[in-house]
């Protein structure tokens, strides 16, 4: 972790989360094995599954590409790894046909995720497609303060948040105890779609266009600007907000 006061987010998962009662992350093994046909010492018994040959190897060879998911309840999914990690709070399969299908679950407005980043490059994916894709669409959606999304260990230099849909339809705005929220909605109808703890000062960018990403990284891309950190009131949450919409 960023801090140090873990090293890993399995470290954290052991001395905490276990006792929480959150789930740990879960090595998306299909995909993996998928998208890693030249790893035939699964087959040929020398691994027992996908997720011992990347936990052995894997995990140190930059060039390779991981997933990890959670379930339906509460969870934590931490990755590791010096790899491109992608890291999904929801439950993911695969069709016959090799393909994502997100078992969204919106009726629990109590279950909240806490997304781990690792070592490597990462990706927090909070929405894909269009927003209100009936495969995919924003993944939290409808529970604004109940159970968004928790991402931690977020690198500015290297890791990037996925959004589904355009940018239009999203606010952003930092929050009294220093972290930086996405919303989707505006007035009344506002959701939480993530919190990205201790990142009010990150200069946080947004892309163009659709596949929407938020990170940090220098570029070309549209500057969401965020204000210095003072104690905020209620009229400044609201001139807040309405200064980050004029961007869209």
């Amino acid at each position: 972790m960023q801090n140090q006061t873990f090293k890993s987010g399995f470290e954290h998962f052991i001395k905490f989360g276990a006792q929480e009662g959150l789930y740990a992350s879960t090595f998306f093994e299909p995909e993996y094995l998928l998208k890693n046909p030249e790893v035939t010492a699964v087959k040929a018994g020398v691994f027992k599954t996908g997720g011992e040959h990347y936990r052995k190897f894997g995990q140190f060879e930059p060039s390779r590409s991981v997933t990890f998911v959670g379930t339906q309840g509460s969870d934590l999914v931490a990755g590791f790894g010096v790899t491109k990690v992608e890291i999904i709070g929801i439950q993911v399969s695969l069709d016959a046909a090799g393909n994502r299908v997100y078992e969204k679950n919106l009726t629990n407005s109590t279950d909240q995720d806490t997304l781990i980043g690792s070592q490597g490059s990462d990706t927090f994916v909070v929405g894909v497609r269009e927003v209100f894709d009936t495969n995919g669409g924003i993944l939290y959606l409808n529970r604004f303060g109940r159970g968004e999304p928790i991402i931690q260990n977020f690198d500015p230099s290297t890791d990037a948040i996925r959004l589904a849909g355009t940018r239009g339809s999203y606010g952003f705005l930092p929050t009294p105890n220093g972290d930086f929220r996405i919303n989707y909605g505006f007035g009344r109808g506002t959701s939480g779609i993530a919190r990205i703890e201790g990142g009010a000062n990150i200069p946080f960018r947004a892309n163009r266009g659709r596949g929407l990403f938020i990170f940090s990284r220098s570029c070309g891309c549209m500057v969401l600007p965020t204000p210095s950190q003072e104690k905020l009131t209620f009229g400044f949450y609201l001139m807040s907000i309405r200064s980050y919409w004029a961007w869209f």
